[in-house]
This record gives structure tokens, C-alpha cells and sequence, in this order.
């Protein structure tokens, strides 16, 4: 097949993927062209492969078998316009240790050349994902460039996350600043822990409460790998108020319930200290806060807080179930405290809605 020919069913494959279809029978269609257009651009790879001794290249990455001699069969071919899946698949084969040194710039240069189309058939972050395989300070400078490139988009992640290798002093800088990219945050995090950089405990500690749970828990690792590394302890955080969320709610106890976003968990409670006497104030919403970022994913936690409501010594029970970033806050009390409370905090809730449209 030449070059040509390869060029003509690579554009014939995309404009397959691009056709809408309306039933079944053309979805069916259109997927067994897709497939044969595949077959038949991956032949000419899988004979060169088979020559050498080594399966097709759609079992290659999961062969178990150290294919170094194969690597410049697979440059070669990922260079040729072949179709979006068999390249896909020529460039998953080369995200592998022993791909290295040959198979960095060839992806370097197909990420370069690589269009916005491609993003949307997976290629560039097929590349970035084989990048972050073969990352080394010999190719420290394309590394950064693209990590900080924001036209990649999520794309990138993996060779964000690829900075962690770096011996580079400008790794560590790049990764700080690209925590404040929601496209790449966690991926910086992942590179922070690995490279565990003491000027980054500023950038890090924000984010032991952000709202979505896999960030706080990256940002906890990194802050402990930083602790660790400049020999600082660590100290376990104080829940002295923490209850089982089994133990029983008083009797004569009404609730209020809500669904929230993490990220204003300390502005749901700011209303009770207002509403009590003496009992609750900075140091238990901390407290409160310490132990959701403690907490494990889906989990549920409770406290219990002795407090003076007017002139009664009651207590104000909290329980947070931590599901999918928007928690679920139970707040049980005497029903004249938890009415007050709740007026006060559908004011406060009004007030974050009117932020978040802005």
C-alpha cells in the first residue's frame, strides 16, 4: 500500500467517523467499514512485525514481551498517515521504558504537527501518555513546553505528571504553577509528591480543601512527602468532637439536610456559631474540615458539639456523608435552634449561589 493510497483511507475513516447515522443498520454499517479499514492499514504493519518474531500490533503493549527490536518498525509506521486507530494503537505500543531513546522526538514531532481534530480521535493524549514513558532530562525542554502549553488542554496530563521525573530545577516551578490549571491540576500534584519541592507547602496547603476529593488527597500526599523529605513531623490532626455515625440522635432532636459543594463546607457552618451562645466557632468548623480531608472518599463522619443555645446546655449533632465531591450535611438539634439556623443559612446559601453565577 503506498503513501497515497494510506492517505485516501485515512480520510475515508474520518469522514466514516463523522457521518451521522439514524438507525441501528447504518451505525452497523459504518462500524464494519471502520473495521476493515483498519485491518487493512494495519496489515502491512502486523507482516514487517510478524518478520521479526512479534504478534500483531494490536497485542503488542499486552504481550509481555520486551519488544525493543520492534520500536523502529513502529516509528516508522506512526510517522505514515494510517488511520486514527491503528495509529492510536502503533503509538500505545510505544509507551513502554524500552521505546527509549528512539521513540522521543518521533513523538515529540507527531505531537507538534498533531491538529485539534486529533485531540477529539484521542491521539494527542495517546502521545502525551507514550511521553510520559519515555521522559528523561534529555528531552527536559519539550517536556516543560508542553506541560505549560494550555492549547493541550487535559490532553497533557500525563506529561504534567511526567515532570515528577525530572531532575530539572524548572520541573518543580512549572508543576506550582500549573496547580492554578483545573485542566492539569492534579497531574502537577502528582509530579509535586514525586518531586516534593519545599517552596510549593504555600500552593499545596489551599488545596487540602478544595472540592473535589482525589485534588485534597494528592495535595496531603504532597505536603507528606515534603514533611518527609525535609524531616519535619507530621502530626496527627485533633477530632476531639468526632462521634461514630452510628451513635444515636438524641431524643426531641430535629434535623436540617442539605446538599452542598465542598468547597463552601465552612461557610455552611459559619451560621451556627451566630445561632449558639457558647460552643461553636472557628476552631470546631476547622475541626470539622480537618476531618473531611482525613476522611476517605464516600465516607461518613459525625461530630458532636456541647453548646450553650440561649440559655440551655444542649449539643449540635453534624453528620457529612463525602459522596461524589457534593457532600451530604445533616445538622441535629433542639427544633427551635435548627429552625434559627436554618434561616440563616438559606441567607448564606443565597449569597453562594449569587457568587458561583458570577
Amino acid at each position: 500500500m503506498t503513501d497515497a493510497q494510506i492517505d485516501d483511507k485515512t480520510a475515508l475513516c474520518r469522514k466514516l467517523m463523522a457521518q451521522p447515522t439514524n438507525s441501528r443498520a447504518e451505525f452497523e454499517a459504518i462500524r464494519e467499514r471502520l473495521i476493515a479499514l483498519n485491518q487493512e492499514c494495519a496489515a502491512p504493519i502486523n507482516q514487517e512485525l510478524e518478520k521479526l518474531g512479534f504478534p500483531v500490533v494490536s497485542s503488542l503493549k499486552n504481550s509481555k514481551i520486551k519488544y525493543k527490536a520492534a520500536i523502529p518498525v513502529l516509528i516508522k509506521w506512526m510517522n505514515k498517515a494510517v488511520t486514527p486507530d491503528v495509529k492510536n494503537t502503533i503509538i500505545g505500543a510505544l509507551a513502554v521504558p524500552w521505546a527509549k531513546p528512539l521513540a522521543a522526538q518521533p513523538l515529540l514531532e507527531a505531537l507538534s504537527k498533531s491538529g485539534p481534530g486529533e485531540s477529539f480521535e484521542g491521539l494527542r493524549w495517546q502521545i502525551c501518555y507514550a511521553l510520559e514513558e519515555n521522559a528523561d532530562d534529555s528531552i527536559a525542554d519539550e517536556l516543560l513546553a508542553i506541560a505549560a502549553h494550555q492549547e493541550y488542554g487535559t490532553d497533557r496530563s500525563m506529561v504534567v505528571s511526567a515532570l515528577g521525573r525530572l531532575r530539572d530545577p524548572r520541573a518543580a516551578s512549572t508543576a506550582i504553577a500549573l496547580l492554578a490549571d483545573p485542566n492539569v491540576t492534579y497531574p502537577a500534584l502528582v509530579a509535586l509528591r514525586k518531586l516534593a519541592p519545599v517552596d510549593a507547602t504555600s500552593a499545596l496547603e489551599p488545596l487540602l480543601t478544595h472540592k473535589e476529593a482525589d485534588i485534597r488527597k494528592e495535595a496531603k500526599k504532597a505536603l507528606q512527602a515534603i514533611a518527609k523529605k525535609t524531616g519535619a513531623i507530621v502530626q496527627e490532626v485533633s477530632l476531639p468532637h468526632k462521634i461514630s455515625n452510628r451513635t444515636r440522635v438524641p431524643s426531641g432532636f430535629t434535623e436540617h439536610s442539605f446538599n452542598g459543594d465542598y468547597k463552601w463546607l465552612s461557610a455552611y457552618f459559619a451560621p451556627l456559631s451566630s445561632v449558639v451562645t457558647h460552643g461553636f466557632g472557628p476552631n470546631e468548623i476547622a475541626e470539622i474540615l480537618a476531618g473531611a480531608e482525613a476522611a476517605d472518599e464516600n465516607a461518613e463522619i459525625a461530630f458532636d458539639f456541647p453548646v450553650m443555645y440561649r440559655t440551655v446546655a444542649t449539643s449540635v449533632r453534624i453528620g457529612i456523608l463525602l459522596e461524589d465531591n457534593d457532600p451530604d450535611v445533616y445538622v441535629y438539634s433542639l427544633p427551635d435552634l435548627v429552625a434559627e439556623y436554618s434561616k440563616e443559612l438559606s441567607d448564606v446559601l443565597a449569597d453562594l449561589e449569587t457568587e458561583d453565577e458570577q
